[in-house]
């Protein structure tokens, strides 16, 4: 796809800050209609085909994106920091773990001493991804979640179903589950036990 020079200024500034008005300036058109020329231009079938083009070569596979949420599963905040608790991040560049640093955040402190003399103390604190929510993401992905949620309630209202059509016994559940999961599940299906040991729907 050929593109005009001005074009393709305009799309490679856009890709910088995507704001229209922006790029239409950057790339040399008037301040004066600048809003007006920058949507146009987003609207052109050639830029916003090359623009498209661009986006899939840069976006990430699910692959890609199921790698690097399980990174942050596994991350290890000793990846990020020496063996006296302090930010090292030649040693998380090493290891390939910057990825997992979300914010480093520096302040300096003045101390004086009796003699009034200054020292600036440096203070760096670093934040990793949150590894709970990446967890909760992959464990969404696979189903893990609603799959241990489903399979509990499903047992439970399978033999609810069946006591309170007879088609199982009380004294069959109470025998196979024990006497304390068992009563839980005769209260749900309405089902009163003597205590003779028959039973009797409420």
């Amino acid at each position: 796809m050929t593109l005009k020079a001005q074009h393709q200024k305009f799309i490679t500034e856009y890709l910088k800050c995507y704001n229209a008005t922006k790029a239409a300036i950057a790339a040399g058109y008037s301040e004066d209609s600048a809003h007006v020329t920058g949507h146009r231009l987003l609207k052109k079938a050639n830029i916003s085909a090359e623009l498209d083009r661009v986006y899939r070569e840069n976006l990430m596979s699910a692959t890609e994106v199921l790698h690097h949420l399980s990174q942050i599963g596994r991350g290890d905040f000793a990846d990020l920091v020496d063996s006296n608790g302090n930010p090292d991040f030649s040693k998380a560049v090493r290891a390939g773990k910057s990825n997992l640093i979300k914010r480093i955040k520096q302040k300096s402190i003045t101390t004086s001493d009796k003699d009034g003399e200054g020292t600036d103390i440096f203070d760096t604190e670093v934040e990793s991804y949150d590894r709970l929510k990446a967890l909760e993401l992959l464990a969404k992905y696979h189903d893990l979640i609603n799959r241990s949620t489903v399979k509990v309630q499903d047992w439970r209202d399978e033999i609810i179903h069946l006591l309170r059509t007879g088609k199982v016994s009380p004294e069959q559940v109470e025998s196979e589950l024990g006497n304390g999961l068992a009563e839980e599940l005769f209260v749900s299906a309405g089902i009163r036990i003597a205590h003779g040991g028959e039973g009797g729907a409420s």
